[in-house]
């Protein structure tokens, strides 16, 4: 195995909000254990942590502790999400797959910074501790997660979480070209002692990630609460309020483009379909039932190294009213999976 050698790195690039961000790592080979130090900042988050890993496994596990300090504006939700916390975990191989546990000790705050914000976001708790234990396990195409909160904590709740994605490839035959289709879908459940900390519920919506469905906004797809006064532009003048319970479907079809100035671009057709339900409690007010939201699309995808760069139009064929709709979406599809 080539010993690790010490490293720089610095990055820079333009987010989604069209802001430039920053990226500084240094890591620090220290008898055989890895010591990682990073710095990021955009124009919606700032995160600073601290890692240290195990360079080569003890007896089949690896090791690893981080702290990090976090910083996430969640702009649709109308707060600031300001987290400290402080990792532990040990992974390994599992057949042809892995698995890790994690510890998570992490004070949470809630810092309402838009005006006149929401009743339903005015009754969140703005302070609550999180101590969990998590499980995940990675196999081929799909991951596990569990995650069980409770004391010394001050918030407890079961949470499960999966996900498959898949490409399926077809061989090239005669003068067609080869198509591939490509599958992802996702589930999540929280199960709260009470009422939730918004911080751990679902969302969904926006152009990625494993919580994305294509034809609306970042948490444009979710149950929302008119903010207090009404001086607002129309898509703002809502709080998104996030769900304990999600399940969403992507399927897409694509199909190479002869251009040699753009090798690997393809034409892909797509749908996307979701569905996120506000609380999984009986005799709450937000217990009712939440429609399907649904999408057709095409785009152009080029692959760049872990992941896709997609440039879609997108037509939500069902919606509410208050949903964020944006038809045109450029960004990063990263593989969740990895």
């Amino acid at each position: 195995m080539a010993q690790a050698r010490r490293q720089c790195t610095v990055s820079a690039n333009v987010d989604k909000e069209g802001s430039a961000c920053f990226d500084l790592k240094f890591v620090q080979p220290f008898n055989g254990v890895l010591a990682a130090a990073s710095l990021g900042s955009s124009s919606v988050s700032t995160e600073f942590a601290l890692r240290l890993d195990s360079e080569r496994a003890r007896r089949g596990l690896f090791f690893g502790t981080e702290f990090a300090r976090q910083s996430k504006e969640l702009a649709a939700c109308g707060y600031v999400d300001l987290s400290t916390q402080s990792l532990c975990h040990v992974s390994g191989k599992l057949w042809n797959g892995t698995w890790r546990l994690t510890t998570d000790w992490s004070l949470r705050d809630l810092d309402m910074r838009q005006p006149q914000p929401s009743l339903s976001l005015q009754q969140e708790r703005l302070r609550s501790l999180k101590t969990s234990l998590k499980a995940s396990l990675s196999y081929r195409y799909t991951q596990l997660t569990a995650e069980l909160a409770g004391p010394p904590g001050d918030v407890a709740f079961g949470k499960l979480h999966a996900l498959a994605e898949a490409t399926i490839r077809s061989r090239e035959s005669g003068d067609f070209w080869p198509w591939h289709l490509h599958l992802a879908g996702v589930m999540g459940l929280l199960l709260p002692v009470g009422k939730s900390c918004a911080q751990d519920r679902f969302h969904l919506g926006g152009a990625s990630g494993p919580f994305g469905l294509k034809g609306f906004a970042e948490n444009g797809a979710e149950p929302r609460a008119r903010r207090m006064s009404e001086t607002f532009p129309k898509d703002k003048e809502h709080n998104a309020l996030g769900g304990e319970a999600v399940a969403s479907v992507f399927l897409g079809a694509s199909r190479p483009l002869d251009i040699p100035s753009l090798e690997g671009l393809r034409l892909m057709a797509f749908t996307s379909l979701g569905v996120l339900h506000p609380s999984v409690q009986r005799g709450t007010a937000w217990a009712s039932l939440s429609p399907l939201r649904a999408s057709l699309g095409c785009g152009l995808v080029l692959p760049l190294g872990p992941g896709m760069l997609e440039l879609t139009f997108t037509q939500p064929v069902r919606w509410t009213e208050h949903d964020v709709r944006q038809r045109w979406q450029f960004g990063l599809r990263l593989q969740a999976l990895g």
